[in-house]
Order: C-alpha cells, then structure tokens, then sequence
C-alpha cells in the first residue's frame, strides 16, 4: 500500500498537467492566431495609454484612476506588463489567457481535491473526481468567451485569486495552532484583495465564505443550540470584518465607475425593478441549464421576450420555479444535506452582482459571467463521477467511464467550433445577428462598424438601416458620422452632406466628430465645385 501511494503521488501532478495543457491546447490554440476584436480589447489596450508600458506615470493612471466604467487596477497592470515586453503583439495575449485558464484549471484540481479528502473521500477517489473537476472546467464551452476574448482577461485573473484565496481559507479554518492559522488567514485576505483589484464581481467572498464555514467545514452545525450557533456565527462575521469594509469601498468605487462610463441603469421605478428581478431568477435557470447543455451559446444574449412583453404567465412560473429551487434546498438541509444548499446559494449570491438588478450595458445574460460562479458544479460533477467509477458495481463504472468519453468528446467539439466565433469582429457579430430578433439595436450596429473597417460599405449601410429600423435611432453619432463616411465611399455625397449638416445642426454634438465632419463638409462641397467648374468650361470649350 506504501509502494502504491508513493506511485500516485509521482505521478500525481504531472498527470494532471499534462492533462489540462493538452485539453486547453486542443480547445483553444485556434485563438493564438487571432487578432485583438475591436469589442472592448480594443479600448482596453490600444487605446488605453495607462497601460502603453510600466513608467512610473502610467502606474499611477493604473492604480488612481477608473476607465471604461471600471477600476481594475491589477488587470490593467498585467496588460502594461505585456505590452512593455511585446507590444501589441496579440498573439501573446492571447498565450497568457490560455495559461491563465490553465492555472485556474489546476486550482479547480486542487481545491475539488482539499474538498473530497476532507470529507473522508479515499485519495485515489479524490485524485480522479478532482481530475475529472477540472477535465471539465478546462473544455466546458461556457468558457470559451473568457478565454478566447483577450478584454475578459479580468475574469481569469480575478478567478484566480478567488481560487487562491478559497484554498488559503481552507487552509486557515483547518489549521491546528493559532501561528499557522495567521499565516493562512493573511494570505486569504491578500488574495482575495488581488482578486476583487482584478474584477469586482467578487464583492460576494465574504458571504461565500460563510456558505463554506456551513459546508464543507461544518463550522456552523446548527445542531448545537441556538444560543451556541448565534454567537458562533457572530463571531464568524466579525472574523471577516475586513472583508466586509474593503467589499463595501469597492461597491462605490465600482457604482462610480460605471457611472462615469455610462454603463450603469438603475432607472425605471418599482415595475424596472421587478423586470429586472425577473431577469435575474430567469438567468439563474439560463446558466445552469446552458451548463448541462452548452448549446447555442452566444456572445449577445437578447432579454428574453417574456419579460420584454411582460408575460405574466411565463413570469409567475419562472417565480414558482425558483420558489420551489429554495425550497428542495432547504428540506434537504433539514434533513441533514448541507451540500446541495449550500450550492445553490453560491450560485445565486456570486452571480447577484451580474444578475442584472442593476443593470449594466443592454444584455440580459453573459457566459463569461458563469466562469467563477459556476465552480461547485464542476466539483458535483467530478465527485458523482468518481462515485461511479468507484462503485463495486460493474455497470456503474461501465456508465461513469461511457459518461467521461461522451462529455468530454462533446464539449472539445462544441468549445472548439466556438472559439472560431471569436476570430474576428465579422466572425462574432455575423454569429450573433444570425436570427437575432432583440429590440437591443447592438448587434446589428456593431455588425455595421466591423463591415465599415473593413470597407464594405454596401454591407455595412444595409446593416445600419437594419439597427436605425428596430430602434428609434442610432445609439451614438459615430455610427451617423461612419453612415455618412459609407454614402461618400458609394459616391452618393448628397446623403453624405445631409447627415453631416444635420450633425452639425445638434447643439449636443460630440466635439471629437465637429473637426472631421467640417473636413468631409469641405470637400463634399470642393468636388461639388470642382465638377461644376469642370461642366462649365466643358460647356465653353463647346461654344
């Protein structure tokens, strides 16, 4: 038995290195040729001078200032790390997202394995369902906008972090003397403070954090009394008293943000609130059942019509659904089952500040949002799988190894085919407008700039007129500067001088658009002179 555990323990890691490179590399080396999209990485890098290398100024414009409705300091310190060595060269973004997904698919080994050993699971059970975790995290289609999409950076290295910060937490509430357990509980907090400076979406780990002490720790047991399990969980909460303040700095560091940069909607009274509540529950249903089936994912999630109609039918069952969710969880945790509780609460508390209560940007849902909230299913998954590849039962583990092949087979297909959307502007919102039939005029817009930088003006007009027919108007007066710009590449200036006249005519016109459109103004009217000057003299050479 000696002999035995020795072995695994060699082979152990390099096994599950391998194993995770290989996957990520098959899923998504396609992305190493891509170039950067000019949704969002474009903002985020070229045109970000924060982060054009690692001067002493740019560190401060990094760490002191918010940008495109964010602050994620730490994330932008990675790009001008980057870009001081390469550049913008995009190929090694791309690289870095691949190994940081790679990284986070072995914390996602480590950490299903600290689980599954500390709930008394035999190690070779524990070292294959931690192996199958993150098997699935590393090739699971969800992921692929997080990876393949170089201005999600934030999403990998905040994950990261988030991970680090779980294991070091564990670590901690595990620990057997007072110095050890120090160590663990300063390194959870400065992790945890690299992740929320990477991506705010973790504001939730305190109370993540709670959901653990109930399971896997069992640090509240609610068999001990009332009084005893109230002071204990008072002194779980001022355990993580940190925690709290730096969470709450950040909720106004971020609303602030985003409202400089626009992005935030909290308008629309009760009745807003309500629609977007339901938009919440009804995105909770959505990830998870885009989790067990990853099909038609896409960039672009349109609100659901329901809730654009205001279906009251449709709406009430999607509250009974969840209603009944809560409730199955409960009656398991008073029968004792603190696991399945515990996971859907996690679920539902990390994706509350992206759930779209207060909503951010004209999306109802996004997969990358699912990269960090989604992690206990991954665990499930690896834990009920090794179950039956363990069982003394021959057919169980006949089923569990069928299990393994077909998903994994699937996923790596569909994951693949997916990174493909993601080859260019054209590529991606040529996908999302196939069947697209939302009221949200973005798609069809974006779809119009990206044939408009690749001077098919034709095609990028048609789609104009599409987004200029499903909304009341053009969102920004770029894209009526980009119309214009189209009509004069046509040669038809006429259409191209009314647009630009009546831009000029707005008293809120964009002051970066006043000197080219007065530029396009001037000679528009030049050629027009030019022509009439040359059918003059043509008329009296005649003469």
């Amino acid at each position: 038995m000696a002999v035995e555990t020795k072995l695994i323990r060699l082979v152990e890691y390099p096994l599950i290195v391998s194993m995770v490179l290989l996957l990520v590399y098959l899923c998504y080396s396609d992305t190493l040729g891509y170039g950067f999209l000019y949704w969002d990485t474009r903002v985020y890098i070229k045109l970000n001078e924060c982060v054009h290398g690692l001067s002493s100024s740019n560190l401060w414009c990094i760490f002191s200032k918010t940008y495109y409705a964010n602050w994620h300091p730490l994330t932008s310190f990675f790009y001008a790390v980057e870009y001081e060595f390469f550049g913008e060269n995009p190929k090694i973004y791309h690289f870095n997202n691949l190994l940081l997904h790679s990284i986070n698919c072995l914390l996602i080994y480590f950490l299903a394995k600290k689980i599954f050993v500390y709930r008394s699971i035999s190690s070779r059970q524990a070292i294959v369902g931690a192996m199958l975790a993150a098997a699935l995290f590393a090739i699971h289609p969800q992921h692929t906008e997080s990876v393949a999409w170089i201005a999600e950076r934030k999403g990998l290295l905040s994950t990261l972090f988030f991970l680090l910060s779980i294991l070091c937490y564990l670590s901690y509430a595990t620990g057997e003397s007072v110095g050890i357990k120090r160590k663990w509980f300063v390194l959870t907090f400065i992790t945890f403070l690299m992740s929320i400076m990477s991506k705010a979406m973790v504001v939730t780990m305190p109370v993540l954090l709670l959901l653990i002490d109930i399971f896997p720790l069992e640090r509240i047991s609610f068999s001990r009394g009332l009084f005893s399990e109230t002071k204990m969980m008072k002194s779980l909460i001022i355990e993580k008293a940190g925690f709290f303040i730096i969470i709450f700095i950040m909720i106004l560091v971020t609303v602030y943000a985003q409202h400089q940069g626009g992005a935030l909607n909290i308008e629309g009274g009760a009745e807003g609130l309500f629609i977007r509540s339901i938009n919440a529950i009804y995105s909770f249903f959505f990830y998870i059942t885009k989790w067990v089936f990853p099909l038609e994912l896409s960039p672009y999630y349109a609100h659901p019509e329901f809730l654009i109609n205001e279906n009251k039918a449709l709406i009430s069952l999607c509250i009974i659904a969840f209603i009944v969710v809560v409730a199955f969880s409960l009656h398991h945790f008073m029968l004792g089952n603190k696991a399945l509780i515990v996971v859907v609460f996690f679920i539902i508390i990390s994706l509350s500040p992206v759930s779209g209560i207060i909503q951010v940007g004209g999306q109802a849902a996004a997969d990358r949002y699912t990269y960090l909230p989604l992690i206990p299913l991954y665990l499930l998954f690896g834990y009920y799988i090794s179950n039956g590849l363990f069982s003394n039962q021959i057919r169980k583990r006949i089923m569990g190894i069928i299990c393994v092949c077909l998903v994994i087979i699937a996923f790596s297909d569909i994951t693949k085919t997916q990174v493909k959307i993601w080859k260019s502007d054209l590529h991606l919102w040529n996908y999302v407008n196939i069947g697209w039939t939302g009221n949200n005029i973005v798609p069809p817009v974006a779809l119009a700039e990206a044939y408009f930088r690749e001077g098919n003006y034709e095609k990028s007009l048609e789609h104009f007129l599409i987004s200029d027919a499903v909304g009341s108007s053009l969102p920004y007066q770029k894209n009526y500067f980009h119309f214009a710009i189209s009509f004069r590449r046509m040669g038809i200036d006429d259409l191209a001088l009314q647009i630009y006249e009546y831009l000029l005519s707005k008293p809120d016109l964009e002051e970066n658009l006043v000197g080219p459109i007065k530029l396009e103004i001037t000679a528009i009217k030049n050629k027009q002179d030019a022509a009439l000057l040359l059918e003059k003299t043509t008329k009296d050479t005649s003469h």
